[in-house]
């Protein structure tokens, strides 16, 4: 039988693929927020504040499952922050990269996210003229913190 990914077992453990999982303590790591100012779109951290948690290692205190299986289920991990606990939908963090999991392979492209692969992009970005050569010192910088 062919397993269907996401899902979660009896353990309370988030299988994202075969190569990746993600449970309670686990310790990963927050992307770049996809919203406009910075901040995150699948992340409940404080609005306006999005860029200080980029590249944060953050624990997971629970894993939850919402919804019915004839709707379907969302996905959604409780994460430690420093002072209070964030919400974030699991899926579409990892996703869109505000959620960066070990051996998480994107499944549009098949390839593992890394702090090298985004700076590529960044370059990619420079190069073209889109973003200047500060702005992309400054999101290097971030991404190598």
């Amino acid at each position: 039988m062919r397993t269907v990914y996401p899902y979660v077992d009896n353990d309370k453990v988030l299988h994202i693929s075969s190569d990746c999982s993600i449970k309670k303590g686990d310790v990963i790591k927050l992307g770049v927020g996809t919203l406009p100012n910075g901040d995150y779109r699948y992340i409940s951290v404080e609005r306006g504040r999005g860029s200080i948690y980029t590249n944060r290692a953050i624990a997971v205190k629970e894993v939850l499952v919402r919804g019915k299986g004839r709707t379907g289920f969302k996905y959604e991990l409780i994460l430690q922050g420093d002072y209070k606990d964030y919400k974030c939908d699991s899926w579409n963090a990892l996703e869109s990269g505000e959620l960066i999991a070990p051996n998480y392979k994107d499944n549009a492209s098949g390839t593992t996210t890394s702090v090298a692969d985004e700076i590529i992009k960044l370059k990619e970005l420079k190069d073209s003229g889109i973003i200047t050569e500060a702005e992309f010192e400054k999101q290097k910088e971030k991404l190598l913190k």
